[in-house]
């Protein structure tokens, strides 16, 4: 009898150390090098840095300026990327969401509690909570954020509708109608906006001239497309009317033509913005704020 009970406790604690070593293989584990922490990486076959961005809800420019790299590079099976760690996809608290992975440091190089927690950005009272005992050598650091993904809808609007750039011929004198926007809803070039800004968080702001060119007739009518020859491929810019602070989201879809109406510009959008802008103008002056 004892003997059974001996298997049984054995096989009991078999299973909770199982599930133990379960659960730390399936999360993931930070590096800390000159006092900053991150998560690194290894390339998979054919994978580029805006799908690793994407998976760890990093935005993706950022991603690349800690690794020195543009979305034109070409990413080799088995690189090893630095994945940063912010408020766009880390948090100390337990997440109510599961889309959320355990975070953990291997402490083999002796570190004090409170050096891992400033390269965390986090206080050493938080790191403590986390870690009751302190002697471990793995210490659970937090959450991360996984598998960002547009929504279905928005997919669509990532590729690219439009193939040329159409003259700019609006009449100056045409009617422009006021917009309620009492009841905002997000339009899908405003959420991509919103991840690629984490939500207005790390953007750029300039200012130019908007040349408005004769509306596009495209499938979802609150699409508004651009040209420019500074701002990449594929970005989304908010565009502000300065005199009434009403503004729009457009994609960047390539260059500006050569042409005399675009002379200066430093972009082209679709005319239909005008009506939400509420200018009669072809030529504006705005304020753009965008990720580069």
């Amino acid at each position: 009898m004892k003997g059974k009970i001996a298997i049984l406790f054995l096989s009991l604690l078999t299973s909770i150390s199982y599930a133990q070593n379960k659960n730390i293989k399936d999360s993931l584990f930070i590096e800390i090098n000159n006092s900053k922490s991150s998560i690194v990486h290894l390339v998979k076959e054919q994978e580029t840095s805006l799908e690793i961005a994407q998976q760890y809800n990093v935005p993706a420019t950022l991603l690349n300026q800690k690794n020195n790299l543009s979305f034109y590079d070409r990413l080799e099976k088995g690189q090893k990327i630095a994945i940063p760690l912010g408020v766009y996809n880390y948090q100390s608290l337990t997440p109510s969401s599961t889309n959320y992975k355990a975070l953990y440091y291997n402490n083999n190089r002796g570190f004090s509690i409170q050096k891992i927690a400033n390269a965390l950005d986090i206080s050493q009272e938080i790191l403590e909570k986390l870690n009751p005992q302190t002697n471990k050598n793995i210490l659970l650091c937090g959450w991360v954020k996984i598998g960002f993904e547009l929504p279905s809808s928005n997919k669509a609007s990532l590729v690219d509708n439009t193939t040329h750039a159409p003259a700019a011929s609006l009449a100056p004198g045409a009617v422009i109608k006021s917009q309620d926007t009492t009841n905002h809803i997000p339009t899908e070039f405003e959420k991509v906006f919103n991840y690629q800004t984490s939500n207005g968080i790390i953007y750029d702001s300039t200012a130019g001239m908007v040349v408005f060119y004769k509306p596009q007739s495209t499938k979802k009518t609150d699409l508004l497309y651009a040209f420019s020859d500074e701002v990449p491929r594929g970005k989304v810019i908010k565009v502000i009317n300065p005199s009434n602070q009403k503004c729009v989201f457009v994609k960047v879809i390539g260059a500006l033509p050569k042409t005399k109406q675009y002379l200066n510009a430093k972009l082209g959008v679709d005319g239909r913005a005008r009506e939400l802008l509420e200018t009669r103008e072809i030529k504006l002056w705005c304020d753009l704020i965008l990720k580069y």
